[in-house]
């Protein structure tokens, strides 16, 4: 059996994954941020840059970790702007948000050992 050429054309998506990254889209205009980002992260995980999945990741990514900081949910925030500077590496302003939000984590943590 002869191996396949390099640039050939990766297999199509399966269904599952174009339904589900259907439904990611559904559910990031119902504003369901973790449940898009979790249906385009599967569908990323089976058909790596399918479309344009990484740019709607980075986009829920962005997004869902404002959600979080807001809400002072710190730590949540910072893993998932985590998760989208592996995606974009240089994006200045994910990363800005990001040292923000571990500036603020760890002022919140000095305080609670000082307050304990």
């Amino acid at each position: 059996r002869e191996p396949e050429p390099e640039d050939a054309a990766p297999a199509p998506p399966s269904e599952q994954v174009i339904a589900r990254y259907e439904e990611g889209i559904h559910l990031y205009r119902t504003s369901d941020m973790m449940a898009a980002m979790q249906a385009w992260e599967e569908v990323a995980a089976q058909a790596p840059h399918y479309k344009d999945v990484d740019s709607k990741l980075l986009r829920v990514y962005r997004v869902a970790g404002l959600e979080r900081y807001t809400e002072g949910r710190l730590q949540e925030a910072v893993d998932i702007w985590n998760k989208a500077l592996r995606l974009d590496p240089q994006n200045r302003q994910l990363a800005r948000y990001l040292s923000q939000a571990q500036a603020k984590l760890k002022r919140a943590k000095t305080t609670a050992v000082g307050d304990g």
